[in-house]
């Protein structure tokens, strides 16, 4: 359950979507996966009957095309040298939903680490095209977080998701700094989109098949990544981390270059801020509540299967 929040006026639609919404996740919690699943259903399609009409997935598409033009192999061999030198970012990026706010508290209950969440930082710095000078840029960053609040910790979490499409411009931008993907079972990520009422955007996220292309879009574009940095991104796999808390834990720090500390166990305790619908989470140990959920419902499935294809599972 949740409040309905906006950034602009509150239609009775989205009034009733958001009402069906928490009807959907009461019968779940109930155990009544079946009503659960056809209120769900109900919440979705009144929520996108609100939404602009708009050929979302062919811009989708060409904006990944563009991006991976842009910061692709010319653009990272360009700027071989040329990047900022800072080791303090740690961007996390990845899917919604895909346990990403965990990773953020795990490392933000560190002393030695500040988050900043979806701060979307990198944006306005690169609006007009990629930067030609990497390591300015970089600095230019630098100093928006510390405008956003970042207090000069020795690491700062950017949890801007949909970085994951400009990785080769992180890389370029600073060689030295930390990327985390974090990794999510696909079914589990897509149907907890599915089964999340956004505040604002994500225009893409009230339909299954809508969702699916844009997981395998992601999907595609992180194959690219690897290919042209093999190695470059450190990959966290929430059920992996489900499965071995401290394990997960200790390589999650490892990768920010940074000592382990027992702190990062009692991430929940944390004194800081989540803005995000995975809020409630982050403030608990971790758990296997989410694990697998998909199967209560898999017999409604089949067309996001279907068009998931083989990115329906990790491997």
């Amino acid at each position: 359950m949740s409040a309905l929040t906006t950034s602009g006026p509150i239609s009775a639609a989205d009034i009733e979507a958001h009402r069906l919404f928490n009807e959907a996740h009461a019968l779940e919690a109930a155990g009544d996966f079946d009503a659960a699943f056809r209120t769900f259903e109900r919440a979705n399609r009144l929520k996108r009957s609100t939404l602009r009409p708009q050929d979302l997935a062919r811009m989708a598409d060409e904006k990944a095309a563009r991006n991976l033009e842009l910061y692709g192999e010319a653009y990272i061999r360009a700027s071989e040298g040329k990047g900022h030198p800072s080791t303090a970012p740690v961007f996390v990026i990845g899917m919604p939903r895909s346990g990403s706010t965990l990773i953020e508290q795990i490392l933000i209950a560190h002393p030695e680490v500040w988050g900043l969440g979806e701060c979307n930082a990198l944006m306005p710095l690169v609006a007009k095209g990629p930067p030609a000078e990497a390591r300015l840029a970089g600095a230019a960053y630098l100093d928006s977080l510390r405008q956003l609040g970042w207090r000069n910790t020795r690491r700062v979490v950017d949890k801007s998701l949909m970085n994951f499409a400009a990785v080769g411009l992180l890389h370029a931008m600073f060689p030295r700094a930390t990327i985390i993907h974090s990794v999510r079972e696909p079914l589990d990520t897509c149907l907890s989109i599915w089964r999340r009422h956004f505040a604002s955007g994500n225009d893409t996220s009230y339909d299954l098949e809508d969702i699916a292309d844009d997981y395998v879009r992601y999907r595609k574009v992180m194959a690219a990544w690897e290919k042209l940095l093999p190695g470059r991104v450190c990959e966290v796999v929430h059920e992996d981390l489900v499965a071995d808390p401290e394990g997960q834990m200790k390589r999650l720090v490892a990768a920010t270059g940074m000592s382990w500390n027992r702190s990062c166990l009692r991430f929940y305790e944390a004194r800081r801020t989540v803005r995000d619908g995975a809020a409630e989470q982050a403030r608990t140990p971790v758990n296997r509540h989410g694990v697998a959920r998909w199967k209560r419902y898999e017999e409604h499935l089949a067309p996001l299967i279907d068009r998931l294809g083989p990115f329906a599972r990790l491997s």
